[in-house]
């Protein structure tokens, strides 16, 4: 990789030369704030309010591969050739700018809706809306339409893994589990707390419903 980053191989990696290069432009990326798990030649990661941004060398070519995340989602990706627009984007999301005015001003970054919809506080009605409109089987859908129209269920997070349609106990908080409905070939519904990996049992889809009801922390 040296050939794509001579530059970094004089200042003794990407660390060293993100912090090199924001002290002599003006940017403020406290040392502290800038982790490695590889002694900070080709990853880094800078702490921020809102997350974490991770950057990655490219294999095949000069790009800066940068990642914006917190622990429950995605806050925007993307990438360039010049290390300087790279801590200038760091900088900017340190700085709280919105996802529009980063992408504004970077328009190699980009982010989904529901990066979007966690900004303006409500990611729950925009993660419905892209599961209602993906193209999942008929059984999901149906799933998704019967417990859709169920108010309780309609106010957690939800999502579709393996199969599964999926909500969190807790939108804020991972460990705090899901619970989850599957329908096998078969046609019968399981419904598990991950939790309590407490699961019941059922025939039908409204039987289901209710036991995701009584699961739901």
């Amino acid at each position: 990789m040296k050939e794509f980053y001579p530059d970094l191989f004089v200042e003794g990696g990407l660390k060293s030369a993100l912090a090199n290069i924001a002290v002599e432009n003006g940017i403020e990326i406290p040392s502290a704030s800038i982790e490695s798990s590889d002694d900070g030649y080709s990853t880094v990661t800078i702490t921020a309010t809102r997350g974490r941004i991770s950057i990655y060398l490219g294999v095949e070519g000069r790009r800066f591969s940068v990642q914006i995340y917190s622990d429950l989602h995605a806050w925007a990706s993307g990438g360039t050739d010049d290390l300087l627009e790279t801590a200038k984007v760091v900088d900017a999301w340190r700085k709280e700018v919105t996802l529009a005015e980063l992408r504004n001003q970077f328009p190699f970054m980009s982010y989904e809706r529901i990066a979007e919809a966690y900004e303006s506080g409500d990611p729950v009605s925009a993660q419905w809306a892209t599961l209602l409109d993906a193209d999942y089987p008929d059984s999901v859908h149906a799933l998704l339409a019967a417990t859709y129209a169920t108010a309780a269920l309609r106010r957690k997070f939800p999502y579709v893994s393996h199969g599964a349609l999926c909500f969190m106990n807790d939108q804020n908080d991972r460990a705090a589990g899901v619970v989850q409905i599957h329908q096998s070939s078969s046609g019968e519904y399981k419904v598990r707390n991950t939790v309590s990996n407490e699961m019941i049992s059922t025939a039908s889809m409204d039987s289901a419903i209710n036991a995701a009801l009584s699961l739901l922390t």
